[in-house]
């Protein structure tokens, strides 16, 4: 649960940032974001990947707390959603911040 939590907290802090202090990019960042989540969600819907731990790697992903036990697949993963958000979220603050300190510090 941690993880998913630490990619809305993430994802959020940045647009809000966007939003607040550099609004002229606000809309491309939103609707990028949107859009990397639909396609993400269809993909999720229509073509299920095997999560990594049905590989037996020691990794554990239980889904076990209130809403997310009933709409997801214990069978499926979007991992690639996570990195994608975190890819955009990148590149749009690099690209955004004026110091070099800043760009550096991710």
């Amino acid at each position: 649960m941690d993880l998913l939590n630490s990619e809305f907290t993430v994802v959020g802090l940045a647009l809000l940032w966007v939003y607040i202090a550099r609004h002229h990019a606000f809309t491309r960042f939103r609707n990028s974001v949107l859009l990397a989540n639909v396609l993400g969600l269809f993909g999720y819907v229509f073509m299920p990947m095997a999560p990594p731990r049905l590989l037996g790697l020691g990794f554990v992903n239980d889904h076990r707390d209130g809403l997310i036990t009933l709409a997801a697949n214990p069978y499926a993963a979007m991992p690639s959603l996570h990195a994608c958000d975190s890819l955009i979220v990148g590149l749009v603050l690099f690209s955004l911040t004026k110091h070099w300190w800043a760009r550096c510090s991710g």
